[in-house]
């Protein structure tokens, strides 16, 4: 009988609501590995992608390598599955600025955060 590990959501949500550490290491990744897997389809390079970013070009690596937990790929298939990133995507090819990207990124992780605390 195979046991089933229990997600980082479900533990979370045993221990009360989504906190700083969860956006850090789950919900960031997510969104920066999706957006980087947008912007590479549309011709981008992974040192200007770090630099819409704000992350170093390794990171970019590892995103578009796959390279990342289970659980930061089951938030980058739910953010892909909604076309939740595509107001990123469209403040950076249109090149809004760091400021506009930066509260797209939080707008969303906010988003991302009601969304799970109230599954």
């Amino acid at each position: 009988m195979a046991i089933k590990s229990e997600s980082i959501m479900e533990k979370t949500k045993k221990h009360g609501q989504l906190n700083c550490m969860h956006i850090t290491n789950l919900m960031m990744p997510a969104v920066r590995a999706s957006v980087t897997e947008k912007l590479l389809s549309m011709g981008y390079g992974q040192e200007s992608i770090a630099k819409e970013l704000g992350i170093v070009q390794a990171a970019v690596s590892k995103y578009m390598n796959g390279r990342y937990s289970e659980h930061v790929g089951a938030i980058k298939k739910h953010i892909e599955d909604g076309n939740l990133c595509d107001c990123i995507i469209e403040s950076i090819v249109k090149k809004k600025g760091k400021t506009v990207v930066e509260k797209d990124i939080s707008r969303l992780c906010e988003n991302l955060i009601d969304y799970y605390n109230s599954q």
